[in-house]
């Protein structure tokens, strides 16, 4: 399933484009991003993420995207605008809101676009709602304390109200457990 999650945020943008991909992880999306992109820079504030990503980057071949470790509450490092699009992918309700809120004024600083990708809120009353919340139940600690705040304060949509960002497009995956949205 997050294949075809992966290649539906790949299609939402357009071609030959400068992407920035937070929380990139081990860098899965960042590769899917990288076949169309003109640059791809991901970064994740887990050294053994960055690490593991730059194996897979050396294994394959990838000279086109760039891992490193960075924070992703102060992207300093970076000019204002110096990407098209930002992109961060199932992160967002990971953390505390005000943690969520500066990530994702980092990104609308650096910059001209942003897609999220993460849980929609509130989540669709079918199976995956279930199958989604055990997940997260099972993630526990703060992490799952985060999750719960995420649902109860509307998800993205707060975010971009709060943040005076744009929808450009939105689209729902996964049994509508997933919103995509670009935005500025």
């Amino acid at each position: 399933m997050l294949s075809g999650l992966r290649g539906a945020t790949a299609s939402m943008i357009p071609d030959q484009l400068r992407i920035i991909d937070i929380a990139c992880g081990t860098g899965a999306l960042a590769f899917e991003l990288s076949k169309n992109a003109a640059q791809v820079t991901a970064i994740d504030a887990s050294e053994s993420m960055i690490t593991t990503a730059n194996q897979l980057k050396e294994k394959w071949g990838m000279q086109h995207v760039t891992f490193q470790v960075a924070d992703a509450t102060d992207l300093s490092l970076f000019n204002t605008n110096e990407f098209d699009v930002a992109t961060i992918s199932l992160a967002i309700h990971q953390f505390d809101t005000p943690t969520g809120m500066k990530m994702l004024e980092e990104m609308k600083r650096i910059s001209s676009e942003i897609l999220i990708v993460d849980y929609a809120s509130p989540l669709s009353a079918n199976y995956y709602k279930y199958l989604t919340w055990f997940i997260e139940w099972m993630a526990g600690g703060d992490h799952f304390k985060n999750f719960k705040t995420y649902q109860k304060f509307g998800g993205i949509d707060t975010y971009l109200k709060q943040l005076h960002l744009q929808v450009i497009k939105r689209t729902e995956k996964g049994q509508s457990i997933f919103s995509l949205v670009l935005c500025k």
